[in-house]
């Protein structure tokens, strides 16, 4: 199956606009956190660890469910 231009278009807008609202979402919920929970830095990196690991098994299981269906 050939894709056209204009679904490649779309599926790279559509993965950058999700790719920089999740790092929008990290910068400013670690300032929140910096600023409000803690100002210790161990635990804002292993709440953005923890984000990163769940955004990737999450764009695998959802990309793997999408293919099939």
């Amino acid at each position: 199956m050939k894709i056209s231009v204009r679904n490649w278009i779309s599926f790279i807008a559509i993965g950058l606009a999700g790719q920089l609202a999740w790092t929008i979402e990290n910068m400013y919920l670690n300032v929140f956190l910096y600023r409000v929970a803690t100002p210790d830095p161990a635990y804002i990196a292993r709440m953005v660890a923890a984000s990163a690991i769940v955004a990737t098994l999450t764009t695998l299981v959802m990309g793997n469910l999408s293919d099939r269906f």
